[in-house]
């Protein structure tokens, strides 16, 4: 299984595990995206049996606020650093659009234990950590 947390369609861009699918490995991708409109487009988009799209921002499992920026992309459970922005090129075109507060869930309690993890690909800008404190009670698949 293929999990995929802040699963939005980039544009111009493959997926990071576009490699994978194209091998003709048997998968399921299962997609955290908290933005309704960018949910929507990937699974407008693809159109495949094979992906789950949830509605969850990934974290810990507290309320949080998520900041949602004008590239909305670059949204995360952190404001933005406009200081740091300003000294990059496409960065410096940032600015908060809005914010939203959101319930995270923890990877432990939404991935089904079923199934192995293959792949997991975290692009949450900068709340990786807070994601991966959420998955530290998955047990290990058993090997064959």
């Amino acid at each position: 299984m293929i999990v995929d947390v802040g699963a939005q369609m980039l544009k111009g861009e493959q997926h990071v595990y576009d490699p994978l699918l194209q091998a003709g490995l048997q998968h399921q991708i299962l997609g955290f995206e908290p933005l309704d409109s960018r949910r929507e487009e990937r699974a407008s988009a693809e159109r495949n049996s094979a992906l789950t799209l949830l509605p969850y921002a990934v974290g810990d499992g507290s309320t949080q606020v998520l900041h949602v920026n004008n590239d909305d992309a670059t949204s995360s459970l952190y404001p933005l650093n406009l200081a740091l922005c300003s000294e990059f090129e496409h960065l410096h075109t940032l600015c908060g659009a809005s914010t939203m507060s959101v319930q995270t869930r923890r990877l432990d309690d939404v991935l089904p234990v079923s199934r192995p993890v293959d792949f997991l690909k975290l692009d949450i800008q900068g709340a990786e950590l807070l994601a991966l404190r959420g998955a530290e009670l998955r047990p290990c698949a058993q090997r064959r």
